[in-house]
């Protein structure tokens, strides 16, 4: 395989379907028995919304269930499937933030209270020395990386209102803003929380309705990024700007 190519695809069964995640499509393929009570779907990881779960736990079902504008595709998982449901949620986490898809998979399914994490700065390190660098950057020998700081970085799942009695005049005001990368000494939440009390529109995506992207430090440009910079050269009203001038125009 060439260098600098998109990784393979990576597929996690469930009861009566097939997930498949890569950097370009999410695509959910039903058995044929399922496939006469609902439709096989592929949507851009961009156009994920975020997704409601219910973890399986040894005597009950659980599920994940995808919400995209027009579909809500669901996929079930039997209650003895506890390691395919974590590892399915884990991997669309890492797609939404735009990690690479392998990125924390020893930690799937485990409490990353106890699971030895390191800090944003460390694994932002490991990341560089393991070739995780813009495309068409020389190849480097890979190297084991840690766990991300999933609870800094993670999309949360709970997106907080705007606050229509901030300052009108606000450079915030009235925006539709994406947050991407790692906004440290900040979790994302905190984050989210400034753009909606200054009467921001918090969007997990970057989608055509987004007019500001806020860019943390990453080794590599994320997937909102791309996508952020491909409407811009259509003609869409983006602002991409960094974190450190996010917090100086919000002083």
């Amino acid at each position: 395989m060439a260098s600098g190519s998109s990784p393979s695809p990576v597929s996690f069964p469930a009861r009566g379907a097939t997930v498949t995640l890569s950097e370009q499509e999410i695509r959910v393929t039903r058995s044929p028995l399922n496939s006469s009570l609902y439709p096989d779907v592929s949507r851009r990881p961009d156009e994920l919304i975020g997704w409601y779960k219910q973890a399986p736990d040894g005597c009950s079902p659980g599920y994940i269930q995808l919400l995209f504008d027009a579909e809500r595709p669901r996929v079930n998982f039997s209650p003895s499937h506890a390691d395919e449901f974590a590892a399915l949620d884990l991997q669309l986490t890492n797609l939404q933030a735009g990690y690479p898809l392998e990125a924390g998979q020893e930690s799937a399914g485990s409490n990353t209270e106890n699971s030895g994490s390191v800090s944003a700065a460390e694994w932002v390190s490991s990341a560089e020395s393991a070739g995780g660098g813009d495309e068409g950057a020389s190849p480097r020998k890979k190297q084991k990386r840690s766990p991300a700081p999933w609870a800094k970085v993670a999309t949360p799942d709970e997106v907080p209102e705007a606050n229509e009695e901030a300052d009108i005049d606000g450079p915030i005001y009235g925006q539709t803003v994406c947050v991407t990368g790692d906004v440290e000494p900040y979790d994302k939440g905190e984050v989210w929380d400034m753009i909606a009390s200054r009467g921001g529109v918090v969007a997990k995506n970057v989608t055509k309705k987004t007019t500001m992207l806020i860019v943390g430090e990453w080794p590599s440009v994320t997937s909102k990024e791309k996508r952020a910079r491909e409407l811009q050269s259509k003609g869409q009203v983006l602002q991409i700007i960094g974190f450190e001038e996010f917090l100086q125009l919000i002083k």
